[in-house]
């Protein structure tokens, strides 16, 4: 029939529509990777995966848990010792991410999973991160894992505590934060509980009879739940039986409460609203969504059937309090938008819903430009503005473009001695790793035999005292400036042919 028929159409317009979205994301991480300069926090991190290899590592909380490097140093030995071994691991995570939303395809209606899909495939912080050798793309994987987790849990699917207990393990496994967000879905759920128990006397008491049965039925599943989160976090925290996990697990308590309050990154309260703003269509459909939920639906484009949004009760209470919660600590930085931007997005998705027929036309227009502008701005924060923290807030202390043709001038010249004393200087390390360079923070207590480096870098400071210290020799060298980082300027010195 033709019923039958636009029902058919319909099916494999909508997948061709996910095989797109799905594709067009992926090129743009595969294609993206390489382009950004290494930071100089990926550049430590990958000196801290060889230690890890090399049976050296010890664990420090500044640079988050010991799983990251774990699977840094399996990138290295799967890829090398290059920016391959150092990102590409980190985009594959991310692809399997949009996978992972496969998972709520019976849950989500087809609009509703289409926008949850679009959201997070084309979401500008999600993808500038993707390619980011630290901790963004693992944990927003697993991330996602236990928000899709809980959401099937509301959907009955008890399968998914183990899931739960997995995720949990392995975020907290990659970064402290994890203790944040655990503590806040639980507040969550209880509110979530208490607010769906605001009804009449004889349906609590039944609702309460229910929930107790089905509390005593999954007690087993809850129980290995909380068992497979316990040990992996314990064996991931232990660094694979190396180190005792519970000091490490003190350590890394100890230094976050400490961090959170300390100088250095504290930012205004309203930061990470300025941060999100590079997603402004996602929020403002997030907050049309809070305001909605609070309304109790009475809108006339988005409404919700009451007793059917537990997990939209859910996430619009997560989403809030992580904003609240992370927005009072006064340590931030931009990555950990992906805290945020993760549950916003799902929460966002719940309003191309479906309900009245007349209003899916407006909603695939809101969608079609929805998708349009964060692709756009992906596309522009990914391989135009990826280093200019002025038009990018995503990029914060990154290093400079202009770090690539110097790099490039000292390999080609296959220098057999060169020497860095500068305040700032990764990640040249990383770069330079196969050449033999010494390195100074600070000016050395020796006297320096200029004549014995092929080249030199300086920062500001040390290359007055090279000036000094040269006078009239000064005019046998080569002087070219870079910008290491915004606001940070060094000079490569070389001899004159």
């Amino acid at each position: 029939t033709m019923r039958k028929h636009n029902l058919e159409k319909n099916n494999v317009n909508f997948i061709l529509l996910i095989i797109i979205i799905l594709v067009t994301s992926s090129a743009i991480k595969l294609t993206s990777y390489k382009i950004r300069p290494v930071h100089h926090d990926e550049a430590v991190c990958e000196f801290i995966a060889e230690e890890f290899q090399n049976g050296d590592y010890k664990y420090e909380p500044e640079y988050h848990t010991p799983l990251n490097f774990i699977l840094l140093s399996t990138s290295i030995k799967l890829f090398g010792t290059n920016i391959n071994g150092l990102r590409l691991l980190y985009v594959i995570f991310s692809i399997i991410t949009l996978l992972i939303l496969l998972l709520l395809i019976k849950e989500f209606d087809r609009l509703q999973f289409l926008a949850l899909v679009t959201m997070m495939a084309f979401s500008p912080i999600l993808n500038y991160y993707s390619n980011y050798a630290y901790f963004e793309s693992y944990f927003t994987l697993f991330y996602t894992l236990f928000i899709v987790a809980i959401i099937k849990l509301f959907h009955k699917n008890t399968k998914y505590l183990y899931i739960l207990g997995l995720s949990s393990a392995l975020m907290l496994s990659i970064n402290e934060v994890t203790y944040v967000i655990i503590a806040l879905s639980l507040i969550s759920l209880i509110v979530t509980n208490k607010l769906r128990k605001i009804k009449s006397k004889n349906t609590r008491q039944k609702n309460t009879s229910k929930n107790k049965k089905e509390l005593k039925k999954n007690l087993i599943k809850i129980t290995l739940s909380i068992i497979i989160f316990i040990t992996l976090t314990l064996v991931f925290f232990s660094v694979l039986f190396e180190q005792n996990p519970i000091i490490n697990i003190e350590k890394s308590l100890v230094y976050n409460i400490h961090k959170s309050y300390s100088t250095g990154q504290n930012k205004p309260l309203h930061y990470y609203i300025t941060v999100l703003l590079l997603e402004l269509p996602t929020l403002i459909i997030f907050l049309t969504v809070l305001i909605s939920t609070i309304m109790k639906g009475k809108n006339k484009l988005f409404t919700i059937k009451i007793q059917n949004s537990k997990t939209l009760y859910f996430l619009v209470i997560l989403s809030t309090l992580l904003l609240i919660t992370l927005s009072i600590v006064p340590y931030k930085t931009p990555w950990n938008t992906i805290f945020l931007i993760t549950p916003i997005i799902f929460t966002a998705s719940f309003f191309f819903k479906e309900n009245k027929e007349k209003n899916q036309k407006t909603k695939e227009k809101i969608l079609l430009i929805l998708a349009i502008t964060l692709l756009l701005t992906t596309i522009r924060v990914n391989f135009f503005d990826y280093d200019n923290p002025q038009t990018n807030p995503l990029s914060y202390v990154q290093t400079q473009r202009t770090i690539k043709p110097i790099i490039e001038h000292i390999i080609l010249k296959n220098p057999e001695r060169g020497i860095v004393v500068s305040n700032e200087y990764w990640p040249i390390p990383w770069y330079l790793r196969n050449y033999k360079v010494e390195y100074y923070f600070k000016k050395p207590n020796f006297k320096i035999k200029y004549s014995d480096y092929d080249f030199m870098i300086f920062d500001t400071e040390n290359l007055e005292d090279f000036k000094n210290s040269t006078k009239k020799q000064y005019q046998k060298f080569i002087v070219q400036d870079f910008e290491i980082r915004p606001g940070v300027t060094l000079y490569l010195v070389e001899h004159k042919p």
